[in-house]
């Protein structure tokens, strides 16, 4: 599945608060990639990407070539 959680703390946050969106594609730099806490996350993915002020998000133009993501309600 093409979906991961991207974890933020405090001010970065608040920074990139209001620049996610549901069912956007972005491009991700200088996060942190670890192990997923499945105690904090129902995501199906066994990693997540942790972001800092230093981190870089871009949204990227739609594309029809990504897949959007399917939820399982089960």
């Amino acid at each position: 599945n093409g979906e991961i959680r991207a974890v933020m703390f405090n001010q970065t946050a608040e920074k990139y608060y209001d620049i996610f969106k549901e069912g956007q594609v972005y491009l991700i730099a200088k996060g942190t990639l670890k192990q997923a806490n499945k105690q904090f996350s129902n995501i199906k993915n066994n990693h997540e990407i942790t972001l800092d002020e230093h981190s870089i998000i871009q949204a990227l133009q739609d594309d029809d070539s990504i897949p959007q993501v399917k939820y399982d309600l089960t």
